[in-house]
């Protein structure tokens, strides 16, 4: 690939980026109005019986994902030892064989020498994970999702 289409290409796939993340951030933007919208109707003895009907059912929660984890702890330790996956009636406990890894580094500086093993070497296809970026200072200082989530309602003629 040449310079000048990686440079192109790559100034396109950031201005993607840049728009998913304002995208995400509308999205959440959204969710933030939607929520101050419902704080704002319930009023203080609603809240109260909410987190009253949390209070009650919190101990049952808490015994249930404890046993769910004991369960599924047990379930992953008889699967290994068994050696073959288990499929119940609404869960598939799937066994898989460990991955094999090699020191490629060190394979390839053995293939020099012995060029009859690059035969055998098989190269997957590559991913892409979408992640965050940590320093956010990219983004303008007047950025404002609230503003972003009505520009896109509005061009997506949603109004």
């Amino acid at each position: 690939m040449s310079e000048e289409v990686l440079e192109y290409r790559g100034d396109e796939i950031r201005q993607k980026l840049n728009e998913l993340a304002d995208l995400q951030s509308a999205q959440d933007a959204i969710r933030l109005r939607k929520q101050d919208e419902i704080d704002k109707v319930l009023t203080e003895e609603i809240k109260a019986q909410l987190a009253e009907i949390d209070k009650r059912y919190e101990a049952d929660f808490e015994l249930i994902q404890e046993k769910v984890k004991e369960t599924d702890g047990y379930i992953r330790q008889a699967v290994l030892e068994l050696g073959t996956s288990i499929k119940g009636n609404r869960l598939h406990a799937v066994w898989n064989k460990g991955r094999v890894n090699w020191d490629t580094k060190a394979l390839d500086g053995y293939a020099a020498g012995h060029p009859e093993i690059k035969q055998f070497r098989v190269e997957g296809m590559p991913s892409i994970s979408i992640r965050p970026v940590v320093d956010q200072k990219a983004k303008p200082a007047n950025y404002d999702p609230v503003a972003q989530a009505e520009y896109m309602r509005q061009s997506a003629g949603k109004d």
